[in-house]
């Protein structure tokens, strides 16, 4: 029942993020949630929409900032790594029983590489081809539906 409810937020903070028009939101304007680097958990922030999805998932470890982890960014894209990511943090990081991938574009060095195992393992993703999984590729609000 708790992962049901991490998901949901997660899911409801992913589509939230791709509603924001860039064109609006510069990524560096007002709307940046700001973390304190020096203390890890305390957040400077605007009183918006999103923020408090993004507190909570960010002060869970699911989702982490920009510019080492000093800027949030919400008008930024989020993308397919970002999102299998996001999920494989909320099942807790297990550990893939798979070593390795048969997608070209998903290297062992890749910050997404175990989420991306851990996801087709579980069957939350396919890729876009057998050899493709397209991790910069935006996470379209069918594929954030289809990957929970």
């Amino acid at each position: 029942m708790r992962i049901s409810k991490l998901i949901s937020t997660c899911l409801a903070a992913a589509m939230a993020f791709s509603l924001i028009n860039p064109a609006v939101l510069r990524a560096d304007d007002v709307y940046s949630l700001k973390l304190d680097p020096g203390e890890g958990t305390k957040r400077y922030f605007t009183a918006d929409y999103f923020y408090s999805s993004s507190d909570a998932l960010t002060g869970m470890g699911i989702v982490k900032g920009y510019d080492k982890q000093t800027n949030f960014k919400p008008a930024n894209e989020c993308s397919r790594a970002q999102m299998v990511t996001f999920l494989w943090r909320l099942a807790g990081e297990p550990k893939p029983k798979s070593k390795t991938t048969a997608f070209k574009d998903v290297k062992s060095s890749d910050y997404f590489y175990k989420p991306v195992l851990w996801a087709v393992e579980k069957g939350i993703t396919t890729g876009v081809s057998k050899t493709k999984f397209a991790p910069q590729g935006k996470c379209l609000r069918r594929q954030m539906v289809t990957f929970l």
